[in-house]
């Protein structure tokens, strides 16, 4: 904290007799990437506690995950193409979501549509009200840049099955009382 450039810390540090900082001001000033180097930092029984009862994956998957929207974040900051990415390392993909990606070989594509599954994965237990028909409609329009004759050509290069399949994914999230998903993929509808 002493070595930090930040003007708010260095602010704290004049101003205040307390050795920690509070947690508005550590919160204000973390990173993305710093808050997942923080997990990892974290006790053993802490990340179990955060990963099994928050996000319902194991510690490994859930590390994998963060880093996954830590890299997509990064690659948005510096005006990055996120339409013809390809992912050279993968987080475990969910088999809920296999009908909807365009599989080749029995393989999930290394594409958009996987960080896509990662996002709905992390957001849905944690706000299972959230509306994805923003995200929808942004996935939607990039299918249709190049006409509708293309819609479903873009989408299968983005690593979904068709441009259908981006509106029945975020769909499986409309309504939690029906569906429920399982750390080990597998769900039940009641």
């Amino acid at each position: 904290m002493r070595k930090s450039n930040y003007l708010d810390i260095q602010t704290f540090e004049k101003s205040s007799e307390k050795v920690f900082p509070t947690i508005w001001l550590m919160v204000n000033i973390l990173t993305f990437g710093q808050s997942i180097y923080m997990v990892k930092l974290m006790l053993p029984q802490s990340r179990r506690e955060l990963s099994e009862n928050f996000f319902h994956a194991n510690v490994t998957q859930l590390i994998s995950k963060l880093e996954l929207l830590n890299l997509i974040r990064n690659i948005c900051c510096h005006n990055g193409d996120l339409v013809d990415i390809s992912l050279k390392t993968m987080p475990k993909v969910s088999g809920k979501y296999r009908q909807y990606l365009n599989m080749k070989n029995g393989n999930y594509p290394h594409r958009l549509a996987v960080v896509i599954t990662v996002l709905l994965d992390l957001m849905y237990p944690l706000n299972d009200k959230y509306s994805f028909k923003h995200l929808e409609r942004i996935l939607n329009s990039l299918c249709e840049i190049l006409g509708d004759d293309f819609a479903n050509k873009s989408a299968q290069n983005m690593g979904f099955k068709n441009k259908e399949s981006i509106h029945e994914m975020s769909s499986l999230f409309k309504n939690s009382k029906i569906i429920t998903f399982y750390p080990d993929g597998s769900y039940i509808y009641k």
